[in-house]
């Protein structure tokens, strides 16, 4: 059984306070005069940009689709649902750095929790007719393999926030739109109280992989999803990571 989450991400009216401060603190810090960008946390009103640049990622990483073994278009359906799930449900947050309108890169966030039943019933609904009861079952045999490489034992579970997408606008790759992202999201999860964000990344994305190491991930177990395999990463969240109270 999980145990109680913790207190800033519990408590709503706390979390958003933590997260609105990690962004104006970290906007100034990452973000200057050479690169004039914000974070921001996306709602429902983004919901068209974000499924926009979703799909322009998936065309430029075929690995996106390969790995939920699903092709191009049942992806753009994929990702209006999960899109809009995302921006609905308590236990999950999508955050981009923007330049004005445009979205340079963008994260999803959510803890083992997400999502909650009546936004599981929603997007398995929406699935169904968006990419077909095939489509649907290779969908969830994925996910089984998805949640079965990272199950975690109940008190680490509740201390773990899981990164379930983190890509970049594919014309912005190589200007540091990634990194700062994965900067803020360190910061910002270990001010929320979490101990560590777990993702699942292609194994055989070599480039990928040392990335994450760079900034201070490790890789833990193997499995494979629609025959794809990939590594559990974790990146730890240590004292003193945080920004602090302002």
């Amino acid at each position: 059984m999980m145990r109680a989450m913790p207190p800033s991400w519990a408590d709503l009216s706390l979390r958003r306070q933590v997260m609105e401060r990690t962004a104006r603190e970290l906007t100034r810090r990452l973000c200057g005069r050479d690169f004039t960008a914000s974070f921001r946390f996306l709602s429902r009103d983004d919901a068209p940009a974000l499924h926009e640049l979703s799909v322009r990622a998936t065309r430029s990483t075929p690995a996106f689709g390969a790995v939920l073994s699903l092709d191009e278009r049942q992806m753009d359906r994929y990702w209006r649902a999960l899109g809009d799930t995302l921006l609905a449900d308590q236990e999950s947050f999508v955050v981009a750095l923007v330049d004005g309108a445009h979205l340079l890169s963008v994260a999803s966030l959510g803890s083992p929790a997400f999502p909650g039943a009546g936004n599981a019933i929603c997007l398995l609904w929406h699935l169904l007719g968006g990419i077909g009861p095939a489509g649907l079952f290779r969908y969830l045999r994925a996910i089984h393999d998805y949640e079965r490489l990272l199950s975690l034992p109940g008190h680490e579970s509740a201390s773990t926030i899981r990164l379930i997408w983190l890509y970049a606008d594919p014309d912005e790759r190589g200007r540091g739109a990634g990194t700062r992202m994965c900067t803020f999201l360190v910061e910002l999860c270990h001010d929320l109280g979490f101990a560590r964000i777990q993702g699942a990344v292609d194994a055989a994305d070599v480039r990928l992989n040392r990335f994450y190491e760079r900034l201070g991930a490790r890789h833990g177990r193997r499995s494979r999803m629609s025959g794809i395999e990939v590594v559990e990463t974790i990146r730890l969240l240590t004292e003193g990571t945080g920004v602090g109270p302002g």
